[in-house]
């Protein structure tokens, strides 16, 4: 997994809602598990990388926000989430970190994934797995996923 990378973010938050029972399933959010609380996180994340906020705006170019295509008017965007987006770092806390922490309670499989990324202008790296910040919202997540959540299923 690519914790850079929009299409295995939304992946995790798919896998974490619809096939993982140890959330809730069907059972608590209903059919397809649509009334799970976590798609609010998803769409957040759709509307940040539509608006252009995952990219690095110092350097923001057309193949790291959107690009125009010039057949149908339609706008594709970019996978590509820069270390240097503010906005993509807080959703790291809020996707890939939620689902580490579920991984960490037990409750879905833990991931290999390429944490090492470089910024737009080469100089600077990130590593998922050595960032502090990262690390304390996967324990907050755990606490979350083994604590207060599994009471809440437990009790429906």
């Amino acid at each position: 997994v690519d914790p850079f990378n929009f299409q295995h973010r939304m992946a995790l938050g798919k896998y974490l809602i619809e096939q993982n029972s140890n959330t809730g399933g069907e059972t608590i959010w209903g059919e397809g598990s649509k009334m799970h609380w976590f798609w609010g996180y998803l769409a957040q994340l759709d509307w940040q990388r539509r608006s252009g906020r995952l990219a690095d705006l110092a350097v923001a170019t057309a193949s790291q926000a959107q690009v125009h295509s010039s057949s149908d008017n339609a706008t594709t965007f970019s996978d590509e989430i820069s270390i240097d987006s503010w906005f993509g770092y807080m959703n790291l806390n809020f996707s890939v970190a939620v689902y580490c922490g579920a991984a960490k309670a037990g409750l879905v499989p833990k991931i290999s994934w390429f944490s090492l990324k470089r910024n737009g202008n080469g100089n600077e790296t990130m590593n998922v797995e050595q960032d502090e910040g990262f690390l304390e919202c996967v324990d907050h997540w755990a606490s979350f996923w083994s604590g207060p959540h599994q009471e809440y299923i437990k009790a429906y």
